[in-house]
């Protein structure tokens, strides 16, 4: 309606032979019509931006669910490797009322377990969108959560697998007397824990799981401080 008023007004000026009032109402209409162009710019740059923020938040509400699952998962390894390292115990003191020596094979050859992949950093990475996080803190604490510290635990369990699979498992196979469900006689343990070789990979295993537990405890500090600095992105 008001770029159809100046038209009309631009008109009259026309046959009243008015043309210096004229030219002026052209350039009041371009005005007119370009900061209606920026408004309308403006109001879709922010519906972009507001449309970007949510995803934002749903996906670290995504990676703060991630990270609860990762904190059950460390807790429940941190219980195992306790369980595991007071077996280990037992045998080295061939304690055998307090653990089951038959199962010698399966707890020297325990791997690490790697934990369930994480898909909702790398999604919130890949997107473009975590700029729009306004703590640089929270955005540096992922990157060295997702891409150092878990990564590293990971590449720590592949090694670990390959070590067992490898190794201990073709020594515990080839000097254990294992019957068909893979359980050892308690007169086998007792020869190779006398010589010495047992032990060495009862030990080598329990620094493995020591030195994981204490890892596990940093990924716990680390993951609930994220959980943390979440909270306070998305409530703010």
């Amino acid at each position: 309606p008001m770029i159809k008023f100046f038209r009309k007004i631009r008109q009259n000026l026309l046959l009243e032979g008015k043309t210096g009032k004229y030219f002026k109402y052209a350039v009041g209409e371009i005005v007119l019509v370009v900061i209606g162009i920026l408004i309308a710019l403006n109001i879709n740059n922010r519906n972009e931006f507001n449309k970007s923020y949510k995803e934002t938040i749903n996906n670290l509400n995504q990676v703060k669910y991630e990270l609860e699952q990762d904190i059950a998962f460390y807790k429940n390894e941190i219980s195992y490797s306790d369980g595991l390292l007071k077996k280990f115990k037992h045998i080295k003191q061939k304690e055998f009322d307090s653990v089951k020596v038959g199962k010698v094979f399966d707890y020297v050859s325990t791997n690490l377990t790697i934990p369930v992949i994480s898909n909702s950093y790398n999604k919130l990475n890949e997107s473009g969108n975590i700029d729009i996080v306004k703590d640089s803190i929270l955005i540096n604490s992922m990157h060295r959560y997702y891409s150092d510290n878990r990564d590293t635990y990971i590449r720590m369990a592949e090694f670990n697998s390959k070590f067992s699979s490898d190794k201990i498992e073709g020594y515990l196979i080839y000097t254990l007397e294992l019957d068909e469900n893979l359980e050892a006689s308690e007169a086998s343990v007792i020869n190779e824990l006398d010589n010495g070789k047992l032990i060495n990979l009862i030990n080598y295993q329990s620094k493995v799981f020591e030195s994981n537990k204490q890892f596990f405890e940093f990924l716990i500090s680390q993951a609930e401080n994220i959980i943390t600095l979440i909270n306070e992105e998305v409530n703010n």
